[in-house]
């Protein structure tokens, strides 16, 4: 029978558990307090100096230096920035032990300047390093996948054996840990995850807590419980199942350890911070998660005001369900990526993606030319305006008074409304289809008009921030037999105003779509906020949850003191060099540690390798090394190319 632990004290948990509580799609009880309004997940408190994680405390939120343990100016010069920001823990890479000495240098002069954020230590392949760095910082971080223990075990007498070997190799890090009050974070990788692992539990969301598991077991058999996990993936459909599939084996376990969440290798500006609010957004949602890091290929300090930004937005969601009492169950696996079966509707079948729908004000709407080339349409070579890439689906046009001026070729793409019943109901121009929009809580009273009219699609419009409302009424429809698709969006009454407009629709509408149970997002209004940047956000959205793709996809890292060349400046230009290539996944890396597993189902890679020296993949595979910087970039189009995937 295979285990994932070696606990001594009877707390065996068997492959055959973990599949049962994967396949379990009956309740949500299984992973978190209630699915229907934010409660937060119960959890022991771990200090990391000064610094409270789980328990009764705040969520926290953290970043990562890019300069290495030995460039001690340079690091204490990073940590200082980011705790200027609001920063309460800050990561340094360790690669050596000459880092690793060096951080009681840095923890020093941090601390004269009067800071007293958590310094955590970054510890990939060099236990050696991690033992060196426990006697001076507040928390080591380690990777499982590849601290120790690496190679592939072909028997279970060969995977018990590595166990124990972890374990022993864990023991002398443990014990200066507990002597000093050190936390340690079990910080799995999507991309590095050890061979052990994924030859018996696969390279996704149960291999992954695996890894985790074997770890927390090896601490708790050395009776050592500062101890904080997070899984990370790139994807943030993976990280968001992963850690469900976690919460829940912990639960059954009656373990309560706080988890770190983040999405890894977001990128940066807009793409980044989507991905991000998706994939910590949906698990903040769920009351999942005692601190963030929002992963940025930008400084590190501009990180924290983005986390806050997405705590508060969290925050400000009900509290309260929608119906109180109501106790339905999900009608989807949370811990599968699987879509629900929804009938053919036109819109659907003419689109092929999950769909994007704006409203036009009376407002807009006295420049319905500009509302088009904004959407997305273009003008052929006669005239006639044709769907671009990426351009909005549904145009629901509130004042039909502008109906005269919409061209006959677009007539399947704009609707007016009729408001005559309790419900409004858009209807498209050509009369090719019908929209009912309602308010989630009329789900409950009107359900069985909804069912009377299976040729509808249903936008649910939320009068409240978040997503509980759409989650609980998508699951009493599917509960009564409903099987159309349903949009998502917000009424009037919910505005998002400001600079984090894209933050803030992301995390709502991402808690949603990560599960597959919406065919579409209606965008919002906000102050400011204008139709051309609605729909980026909202394509943004629909890309980061792999619903539809509209532009090229880039898996890129934060950087690192492991990063060898200018990561910023480097994803803009590859990043330029790509734009037109929507259907491809390049991964830009800074190093290759976590590089070539994270960007695995990449198309192409470009990973630094040495200093101004780059190694360019497709696929899994490295296929040219030690490319100058200068021109990878050209070297990379030209593979690509040469492999007939470009397209002019």
């Amino acid at each position: 029978m295979d285990t994932v632990e070696n606990v001594r004290d009877g707390q065996a948990f068997t492959f055959g558990s973990l599949r049962e509580v994967v396949m379990d799609s009956s309740g949500w009880g299984s992973y978190c307090e209630s699915p229907w309004h934010c409660l937060r997940r119960a959890t022991r408190e771990v200090m990391a100096g000064e610094v409270g994680i789980g328990g009764q405390n705040p969520v926290r939120v953290q970043s990562m230096t890019t300069s290495r343990g030995k460039d001690v100016d340079e690091s204490v010069r990073q940590v200082l920035a980011i705790a200027g920001v609001g920063g309460e823990l800050v990561r340094i890479t360790v690669p050596t032990m000459a880092d690793a000495e060096a951080l009681r240098d840095v923890v020093e002069k941090v601390r004269a300047a009067g800071c007293h954020v958590a310094i955590v230590a970054d510890i990939h392949f060099s236990p050696d390093a991690a033992l060196s760095a426990a006697l001076c910082v507040d928390k080591v971080r380690i990777n499982p996948g590849n601290y120790c223990g690496a190679q592939l075990a072909n028997s279970d007498a060969e995977y018990q054996s590595a166990l124990l070997e972890i374990g022993a190799r864990m023991q002398p890090l443990l014990a200066v840990c507990k002597a000093r009050g050190v936390a340690l974070r079990i910080g799995i990788n999507h991309g590095s995850l050890s061979p052990r692992v994924t030859a018996r539990y696969g390279a996704g969301p149960e291999g992954m807590v695996v890894s985790a598991l074997e770890f927390i077991a090896i601490c708790r058999a050395q009776q050592f419980h500062d101890v904080v996990v997070s899984l990370k993936a790139s994807s943030p459909k993976i990280m968001v199942q992963a850690n469900r599939l976690l919460c829940a084996l912990m639960r059954r376990l009656g373990w309560s350890y706080p988890l770190h969440l983040g999405v890894t290798e977001a990128g940066n500006a807009l793409d980044g911070r989507v991905k991000s609010a998706i994939g910590i957004g949906a698990l903040l949602a769920d009351g999942i998660g005692d601190t963030i890091r929002v992963s940025l290929t930008e400084a590190p300090a501009a990180e924290i005001p983005v986390g806050k930004a997405l705590l508060a937005e969290i925050n400000a969601w009900p509290c309260e369900p929608l119906v109180e009492g109501w106790n339905g169950k999900l009608p989807y696996n949370p811990f599968l990526a699987s879509k629900l079966e929804v009938n053919t509707h036109i819109l659907l079948t003419k689109r092929d993606h999950a769909l994007l729908v704006e409203y036009i004000d009376a407002d807009a709407a006295k420049d319905l030319e500009g509302v088009f080339a904004e959407g997305g349409y273009t003008r052929d070579a006669d005239g006639r305006w044709e769907c671009g890439e990426g351009a909005v689906d549904a145009f629901l046009l509130q004042d039909s008074a502008w109906v005269r001026n919409v061209p006959r070729e677009l007539a399947g793409c704009v609707a007016v409304r009729d408001a005559k019943g309790a419900d409004t109901v858009w209807r498209a121009l050509s009369g090719e289809w019908t929209l009912r929009e309602m308010s989630p809580c009329r789900v409950f009273s009107g359900v069985q008009e909804v069912l009377a009219r299976p040729e509808e699609l249903l936008l649910l419009r939320a009068d409240r921030r978040g997503a509980h409302d759409w989650r609980m009424a998508i699951s009493a429809l599917r509960e009564k037999g409903y099987g159309n698709g349903v949009v998502v969006g917000y009424s009037d009454a919910v505005r998002f105003d400001g600079d984090d407009y894209a933050l803030r629709t992301a995390a709502g509408f991402g808690a949603v779509l990560v599960d597959n149970i919406a065919v579409g997002i209606a965008m919002p209004r906000g102050a400011g906020v204008g139709l051309a940047h609605r729909r980026e956000v909202g394509l943004t959205i629909l890309q980061g949850v792999e619903l539809r793709r509209s532009k090229v996809e880039i898996v890129a890292c934060p950087g690192c003191g492991r990063t060898l060349f200018d990561l910023q400046s480097t994803l803009e230009r590859v990043k330029g060099a790509m734009a037109s290539q929507r259907h491809l996944k390049i991964g830009v890396m800074g190093c290759i540690v976590n590089g070539p597993g994270e960007m695995a189902d990449a198309d192409y890679g470009y990973v630094g390798s040495g200093h101004g020296c780059v190694t360019l993949y497709r696929g899994r595979e490295a296929v040219q090394k030690g490319v100058a910087e200068g021109v990878a970039i050209d070297v990379l189009k030209s593979l690509i190319k040469s492999d007939g995937r470009w397209r002019e």
